[in-house]
């Protein structure tokens, strides 16, 4: 079975990938792809219910990614690090598993809290209020997998 991101999924990577092209930064991270999350209205309604606070966790993303090492060159082949490697794959593999045809914003997102070292989750949870809300997420899209055919 042939795993593939919806549209919305690949236009949020093709907007991080393009931002941080854009700054001339030699990786591509979760970071860069957190900060795009949060241009999208679904994953903001999500994480207000959360009780997110929004504003700081965008700061500190932000910081975070102008803090990043640049190209002195104009044109710089952006690469994806380690961690956006893996947060990736595990969507891939565990849509696969899950025997769905398509990945979506929460898998990403799940993806992402998914990565015990990461900077981008710790700041999801560290910015948060109700990150129990996340396990239950995580849950829900279990329970819907069991139960597609």
């Amino acid at each position: 079975m042939t795993v593939a991101f919806s549209s919305e999924v690949d236009k949020l990577l093709h907007r991080a990938f393009a931002k941080a092209r854009e700054a001339h930064h030699l990786s591509m991270t979760v970071e860069h792809l957190v900060l795009e999350m949060l241009r999208e209205e679904a994953v903001l309604r999500y994480l207000r219910g959360c009780g997110t606070n929004l504003d700081a966790l965008r700061a500190l993303l932000e910081a975070k990614v102008a803090s990043f090492r640049t190209a002195q060159i104009e044109t710089v082949e952006t690469q994806p690090n380690g961690e956006f490697s893996r947060v990736v794959r595990r969507t891939i593999e565990d849509a696969g598993k899950q025997r769905r045809e398509s990945i979506v914003l929460h898998d990403v997102f799940l993806a992402i809290l998914e990565e015990p070292d990461g900077y981008a989750a710790s700041l999801l949870v560290a910015q948060t209020s109700n990150p129990a809300a996340f396990e239950a997420l995580r849950k829900e899209r279990e329970r819907v997998a069991k139960r597609s055919p």
